[in-house]
């Protein structure tokens, strides 16, 4: 935990300006919720926080509601209210009344586990709002690490194993949505710096020596047409509920 949580730390200085992504996600996540008449109060929990986008998110699009968020991610920043690793959370049974988490669960190395625990720390009638990113994203850059046989440290999920999961967990599944969000590149080295300076990357796996690196990049850019690098994010939107 404490390597992967410095190495997290690191990257947050520039987070917010690379997390394009990131930051459209927890955008679309909060207008889903409004339009899905979802009305937040009490404690609520931002798990895999980052640097806040959810909660600034939520704050603007329920200006008028009473509603505390507290952040939590494995890595530190200036907006974190918990440091600690949300596959292990250290939060008593029934202590929120609601979760959020965007684009951050395809971290966890024990999803069952971590789904399990959000459902325990929830009060009965809480709503947990996670977006995760589905098989499929990402995936000229899946193919090319596969052939470079670089394991990757990321876990993109099938839809039906997810919902069979929340299910099987005892989530209620109130509304669900899907959506793709793209980001271009004009080369190779400039998308893959800009998974870089976010954090999702191969920390802590196979270290690539420059003349490697270039041949990846190579094989990586061959991998699209017509010269244009395109990033796909194949989303899952998800507003569950306690019963």
């Amino acid at each position: 935990m404490r390597n992967t949580a410095i190495f997290f730390g690191s990257k947050s200085a520039n987070y917010e300006e690379y997390a394009k992504i990131q930051s459209e996600v927890a955008d679309f996540a909060a207008k889903f919720a409004k339009e899905s008449s979802v009305e937040p109060y009490g404690l609520w929990l931002d798990l895999g926080s980052g640097t806040g986008f959810a909660k600034k998110k939520f704050a603007e699009n329920f200006p008028k509601t009473d509603i505390n968020i507290i952040t939590a991610d494995i890595a530190f920043s200036s907006n974190l209210s918990v440091c600690c690793d949300f596959d292990f959370l250290p939060f008593a049974n029934n202590s929120f009344d609601g979760i959020i988490s965007c684009s951050a669960l395809q971290w966890s190395k024990n999803i069952e586990n971590l789904i399990n625990n959000a459902y325990k720390i929830l009060n009965d009638g809480g709503k947990f709002m996670c977006s995760v990113f589905e098989n499929g994203t990402l995936g000229n850059l899946q193919k090319t690490q596969k052939k470079f046989d670089i394991l990757s440290q990321v876990s993109f999920f099938d839809k039906i194993y997810f919902e069979n999961l929340l299910k099987k967990t005892g989530f209620t599944v109130s509304k669900s949505e899907s959506k793709t969000f793209s980001q271009k590149f004009s080369d190779g080295y400039f998308a893959l710096k800009s998974i870089s300076k976010i954090g999702a990357t191969n920390h802590g796996g196979k270290v690539l020596s420059p003349k490697i690196l270039k041949d990846f990049v190579k094989e990586y850019e061959n991998t699209f047409t017509n010269g244009e690098i395109i990033h796909n994010y194949r989303t899952l939107f998800y507003i569950l509920e306690k019963k």
